[in-house]
């Protein structure tokens, strides 16, 4: 009888213990999506803001919806351009704490973006990881590497990260049953590549269409 009783409870911890995989999208901006995430649920959020001068405020709506919806230790893991990079470390910096700085990149150096205004040929691009407190989690590699081919897999998006290096980033930065956030939705790559890999999600973008992509891509 104690036996069954133990077993009884161990099944019912389990129950408790393995979330049941979802997702959630929204036609929202980033500042608005903490109405929709409860405080503390997030595992990791990926984002992918624009990147021109105009565009800094999106870091500080990032910095505070992070703040806000993730669990203590978790991270956001946000790619960024290099320009303005003491901006954008400013803006995050203010609600979360610097963990370090990984590196999207190209196998053999392929692919290069030109930098106009800095004259630089640029073959990275910094991926922020930053942690809402201390970070206490597993040991992470901090170079994402695409191959050419993998780097030309887009569906519609003109900004569209390859599904092969988002999932790197996913994977690499959280653990099965995690909950993910993408708050600059794109075409959902992040959400596929959550949902693929036994993680939940929730993700919003103010562009109607790309949320109508992404759900399309996952199922809904």
């Amino acid at each position: 009888m104690a036996a069954a009783k133990r077993a009884t409870s161990v099944a019912r911890s389990s129950a408790r213990e393995a979330p049941t995989l979802g997702h959630d999208v929204y036609v929202c901006s980033c500042a608005e999506l903490v109405e929709h995430v409860e405080a503390g649920s997030v595992d990791l959020v990926v984002a992918d803001p624009p990147y021109a001068r105009e565009f800094l405020p999106c870091w500080t709506e990032l910095a505070d919806l992070s703040a806000h919806a993730l669990r203590p230790g978790g991270l956001l893991v946000a790619m960024s351009g290099q320009t303005y990079l003491p901006d954008v470390f400013d803006r995050l910096g203010e609600r979360l704490t610097y963990h370090w700085t990984a590196a999207f990149t190209w196998e053999d150096g392929a692919r290069a973006v030109q930098q106009f205004p800095r004259r630089v040929m640029s073959r990275w691009k910094p991926l922020l990881v930053f942690s809402n407190g201390k970070y206490e989690g597993p040991w992470m590699g901090d170079v994402v590497v695409v191959s050419p081919a993998e780097a030309e897999t887009r569906v519609t998006h003109m900004w569209e990260q390859s599904l092969p290096g988002v999932t790197d980033v996913v994977l690499r930065f959280s653990q099965p049953g995690d909950l993910v956030c993408s708050p600059f939705l794109g075409s959902g790559t992040v959400g596929v590549a959550a949902l693929s890999n036994g993680r939940r999600f929730v993700g919003c973008d103010t562009d109607p269409e790309a949320v109508e992509t992404t759900r399309q891509r996952l199922g809904v």
